[in-house]
């Protein structure tokens, strides 16, 4: 008999459902699957020898312990009354053999092996004939493998799935990733809550992997993750075997945004930060765990600097603290090298457009990137969303600061005060500040408000107008 196979350690954050499936081919040139099923079958048989027409039952393999368990149903005869393993697990268990109870004894392979002469089958006639059952169940149980093995080929080929969708609706639930990468996220993964809109912790399971005659969606509270108070992401069993696919999706949702929600970035970033900061993937490598943050964070400051201002700051306070704890002291000095290196270069390149630096980036990253600016001699245009942030800007550093009133998002302080005796006082103070600190604006920046201020789709209330005025006016302009 064959040992129960567990699955290798090496590799253990990556899922292949093609190995794994290899391996249950293997364990199924033995006889373990067929004497456990053997022992279901018995069991099931004993337990309801008077509504066996009723029973189906499915055999599961976990593909990572190695454990073999059944599901069956009680008065469903061609399908399992719900989703198997408690509607939880969609990656461990593989299924190897299915029937009804009540067909599979009195079909003509099985009556062969048993007493032919008898009306009826019995537990005595089971137990008598077990041997020759094991055999025959290990025939059907290589018979369905193969033909699902050859199934999976021709899923591969031509892109439809269907034939396991239609098991699931039986009950006979495979592992989400017996699809490709692509649609098992469009299906299961992108429904979790690491990638959902959902403000709260749960995942809605689509009702593609519900039983026939379920035609809804379940809503399950901390499937996949659990995100604490505290920032950290706990991946659930046996979630935490998908490390290296959940992190590729993670990053690839960050870097390609479609229209998913702030909420949804703020969950991804959480998530891959707690993955970066425990070395939880397999071959964990710090320096290149510091460039995905970086890459992240460059995308995301990319967005709310100069595409979405209202997006939620999910920076920390520390800009540090994007390094992560997972560094020494002498690499610590090399990574907050890299860091700052690579974020100041891309704040370098975007200088000339105008937004709310001193607002979005934080007070320790902002006087960092004040200071590159001063000591290698070029201008960054600003916008302020009032006049405490105008007068922050003016005290860090002695410089020329350049004044837009109007970002690159389109953003204005306007927003920022409905009440117009309070945008009144606001802007009084900025133009006072403006006029004394010697505060200058760009040629450019004069040029866009000109045609903003001819344009008929610019609403703006009178008094930014008179601002919009007095930039092009009487603020002095730089090239």
């Amino acid at each position: 008999m064959l040992k129960i196979k567990e699955k290798e350690n090496n590799n253990e954050n990556k899922l292949s459902f093609k190995n794994d499936f290899n391996r249950l081919l293997e364990l199924s040139n033995g006889d373990y699957l067929a004497e456990k099923s053997y022992e279901f079958l018995l069991n099931l048989y004993d337990q309801n020898k008077f509504s066996k027409h009723k029973i189906f039952t499915v055999f599961f393999w976990n593909r990572f312990s190695g454990e073999v368990k059944r599901s069956y149903s009680t008065y469903k005869s061609k399908q399992l009354e719900d989703i198997p393993h408690n509607s939880r697990d969609f990656i461990s268990w593989i299924p190897f053999f299915s029937t009804n109870l009540e067909e599979f004894f009195t079909s003509a392979s099985v009556t062969k092996v048993l007493n032919p002469q008898k009306s009826f089958v019995t537990v005595d006639t089971i137990k008598e004939n077990k041997s020759d059952l094991i055999d025959l169940i290990k025939k059907k149980i290589q018979k369905k493998l193969a033909r699902d093995q050859k199934e999976m080929l021709s899923a591969v080929s031509s892109n439809n799935w269907n034939f396991f969708l239609n098991k699931s609706s039986r009950g006979e639930l495979y592992p989400v990733d017996v699809y490709p990468e692509q649609l098992q996220y469009k299906l299961f993964w992108s429904n979790t809550e690491i990638f959902n809109d959902a403000s709260n912790c749960y995942s809605i399971i689509s009702s593609v992997f519900n039983v026939k005659g379920k035609y809804y969606s379940l809503r399950i509270t901390n499937l996949v993750a659990k995100f604490e108070d505290d920032g950290k992401v706990i991946l659930k069993e046996p979630y935490n075997k998908a490390i290296d696919l959940l992190l590729r999706f993670a990053i690839s949702a960050i870097e390609n945004p479609d229209k998913h929600s702030a909420h949804r970035e703020e969950k991804l970033f959480m998530f891959i930060q707690s993955l970066e900061e425990n070395s939880l993937h397999k071959g964990f490598n710090k320096f290149q765990s510091l460039e995905n943050n970086l890459n992240l964070y460059i995308s995301k400051l990319n967005s709310y600097l100069f595409k979405n201002y209202n997006a939620p700051k999910l920076f920390p306070k520390d800009f540090e603290a994007l390094i992560g704890l997972q560094f020494n002291s002498e690499e610590r000095k090399v990574a907050v090298k890299i860091m700052l290196d690579k974020v100041l270069n891309f704040l370098k390149e975007n200088a000339s457009k105008p937004t709310f630096y001193n607002e979005i980036l934080k007070a320790p990253l902002y006087k960092i990137f004040v200071e590159d600016s001063v000591e290698n001699d070029f201008q960054i245009v600003e916008s302020f969303k009032n006049s405490i942030k105008l007068k922050e800007a003016i005290q860090i550093s002695d410089r020329t600061i350049l004044y837009s009133p109007i970002s690159v998002q389109f953003g204005t302080i306007e927003q920022f005060f409905q009440k117009d005796d309070e945008l009144i006082q606001e802007i009084n103070k900025i133009e006072e500040l403006i006029k004394l600190n010697d505060v200058k604006t760009t040629r450019s920046v004069k040029s866009e408000i000109e045609l903003i201020l001819k344009s008929k789709f610019a609403d703006f209330r009178p008094i930014f107008k008179k601002h919009l005025e007095f930039v092009l006016l009487f603020m002095k302009a730089i090239d």
